[in-house]
């Protein structure tokens, strides 16, 4: 299998910052890759996840996929795997225990793959399930995402950092750590 043909507007710089409306072409791109990626050797599971997941809100034209490997993976024949598949490998990329792989020029998919037990990952499927199964949270989180991009000046780092809290709300709401503030969400 083949990546999807691109547009013009498809994929992202990775200093670059984008906000488009949903885009079927997203989860069929998830699909093809996924399919791959769950035949490489150590991989435990894939998961669809970041903005592109959900039917109805803005998102950076770029696929996220979660990547949970064993425990003890062999890194470097993990990498040769992404990269036969023509994934650029980017290490950690300035989150610690994450390896970072793009496809694309400019990139239409980035790659998170972390070991079984790593923190990130049930954050990420929590954060996730919680606007999948709450969409007005989603609504929430899309004004969010314009506020910021705004507030960000289409800084990539800025409008990332400024993200994070809001994501950390939702997670604690979701584990029922914080109270539900309507004035917060």
């Amino acid at each position: 299998m083949t990546l999807l043909p691109t547009s013009d507007s498809d994929g992202l710089g990775l200093n670059e910052l984008r906000l488009e409306p949903c885009n079927p072409a997203w989860r069929e791109r998830f699909d093809i890759e996924a399919e791959k990626l769950r035949y490489l050797a150590h991989v435990i599971s894939v998961e669809h996840i970041g903005s592109t997941v959900f039917p109805d809100v803005v998102s950076k034209p770029v696929v996220d996929i979660a990547v949970m490997v064993d425990t003890q993976p062999d890194h470097s024949s993990i990498r040769e795997s992404f990269v036969k598949l023509g994934y650029t490998h980017h290490g950690e990329f300035g989150l610690p225990g994450r390896i970072f792989y793009t496809l694309g020029h400019p990139p239409v998919v980035h790659v998170h793959v972390v070991t079984c037990g790593s923190s990130y990952w049930p954050d990420w499927l929590t954060f996730r399930n919680y606007l999948m199964q709450h969409p007005a949270w989603r609504k929430r989180y899309e004004t969010e995402k314009l506020r910021i991009l705004e507030a960000s000046r289409g800084d990539r780092r800025t409008y990332t950092a400024m993200k994070a809290p809001f994501i950390q709300y939702v997670i604690n709401v979701a584990h029922g750590k914080t109270e539900h503030d309507e004035t917060k969400a």
